[in-house]
């Protein structure tokens, strides 16, 4: 436990700290990890004389490894067949938007004077209005390399409500506009595919608390911005209409509005960062601190819930409340990995549907 937080402790103190800490780790179960901030370093169990003596937990690190370039990373994981951790500067971006168009055209901020080219992400273009500054990573806990670059602090984290995941209706049999969004084929259709299809306004200042929005399509926009379209449906009324916001990148859709329908994700499965070769090779270029480290742990036999009889005197129930098993991932056998026979199309006039 690092204070019962991610946040802080370099992966290299575990070898050097080993010593005072090959006794001082303990099962989850101790201090449950909590997302929110506030009580985060609050762990009133670490004060308990009896977890701590009956601590069944202790391990040696008998050698550790740190690589920083490509091919010693790639041979060592190739070599040794395990999961590495990564150390890396956190980047925020700086994204901006393009003079260009009839919203941004005669903006009192695009001067020539003052303007500058725009990223080489970008057409030549001026650029002069910059958007909010975002994490280096997008919503899929990918993280990019850009010109627009800085040195940040904190860690981030990943979530679900990714608004290019959102389910967009189709216009099958003549049912289109907001008919389609409210047909039962859509419901269903966005159920199989586990996306969400009903969305809610949480920023009235681009939508109207209230009204149902569903996702309609979306236009790429300036420095990784998009322009995305909804149908705005009131159920008072039964009335609809097409809207669209501003240029917007994917985080700040994400929050003008929030899905309604919640799928999990697969905790085997998903939640992991995807970290590309090629914005290592720019963030180490710019502001080093990348390395990659190994590790050889050797956990003493008390360690096992497996050897818990030979240890009678160590209280193993924490150890157990915080084992669980890795299920191994399903064989998909298409790109649809929830489909399944959906509709019979035994009537002549049916048309083929699409998941």
């Amino acid at each position: 436990v690092w204070r019962n937080s991610t946040e802080g402790g370099e992966v290299p103190l575990l070898y050097y700290l080993h010593k005072g800490l090959k006794d001082s780790v303990f099962p989850t179960r101790v201090c449950p990890y909590t997302s929110s901030p506030g009580h985060d370093w609050d762990c009133p169990e670490l004060d308990d004389a009896f977890v701590r003596k009956s601590n069944p937990l202790s391990f040696t690190v008998n050698d550790m490894g740190t690589f920083y370039d490509q091919a010693s990373i790639k041979h060592k994981l190739v070599q040794s067949g395990l999961a590495m951790p990564v150390s890396t500067t956190l980047v925020s971006v700086q994204h901006m938007y393009p003079c260009v168009g009839k919203l941004l055209a005669n903006d009192p901020r695009c001067v020539a004077a003052t303007c500058q080219l725009c990223p080489p992400e970008l057409p030549m273009a001026t650029c002069c209005v910059p958007a909010d500054s975002t994490h280096g990573q997008n919503m899929d806990g990918e993280f990019l390399a850009h010109s627009g670059m800085q040195v940040e602090d904190g860690h981030t984290m990943v979530h679900a409500f990714l608004p290019f995941n959102w389910y967009v209706p189709t216009q099958d049999d003549g049912v289109v506009d907001i008919a389609a969004c409210l047909s039962d084929d859509s419901v269903q259709y966005a159920a199989l595919n586990r996306q969400p299809l009903h969305l809610t306004c949480v920023d009235d200042a681009y939508c109207v608390p209230g009204r149902v929005y569903f996702a309609k399509n979306r236009t790429s926009y300036g420095d990784r911005m998009h322009v995305m379209c909804f149908w705005e449906y009131d159920p008072t009324d039964k009335s609809s209409k097409h809207v669209c916001l501003p240029p917007m990148l994917q985080e700040t859709i994400a929050r003008t509005f929030e899905p309604d329908e919640i799928y999990e994700n697969d905790s085997d499965l998903c939640g992991f960062y995807f970290l590309p070769y090629d914005t290592i090779s720019q963030v180490s270029a710019l502001f080093q601190g990348f390395f990659v480290n190994s590790f050889d742990v050797e956990w003493a036999p008390q360690s096992y819930l497996a050897n818990r009889e030979k240890f009678p005197h160590l209280n193993y129930s924490l150890v157990q409340a915080s084992t669980f098993t890795q299920h191994s991932s399903s064989r998909f056998d298409g790109p649809f990995p929830f489909a399944h026979k959906y509709k019979p199309m035994n009537q002549p006039t049916q048309h083929r549907r699409r998941h």
